[in-house]
């Protein structure tokens, strides 16, 4: 999935001052609990590195994640 695709996708869609790119799109698919394999037959990659090379994840953005699906710490909701 090339930028230029997506950022045609995003103008059809009308989306606005929103940086759109393959990055972006891969982070937030697994910041909202997507799965790595998934990723990698939707960006249409052969192999997990080539995937890796497209996603950038913080420590911050870990903790993010672990709040949301640990189940420790979703015991009491």
């Amino acid at each position: 999935m090339a930028d230029k695709t997506i950022e045609r996708i995003g103008k059809r869609a009308e989306v606005e001052n929103v940086r759109l790119s393959a990055h972006t799109f891969a982070k937030n698919w697994l910041m909202n609990g997507g799965d790595v394999f998934s990723l990698q037959k939707i960006l249409r990659h052969r192999s997990l590195e080539m995937v890796r090379n497209y996603i950038n994840i913080t420590f911050s953005d870990i903790q993010t994640l672990h709040r949301k699906f640990s189940p420790g710490d979703n015991l009491l909701k």
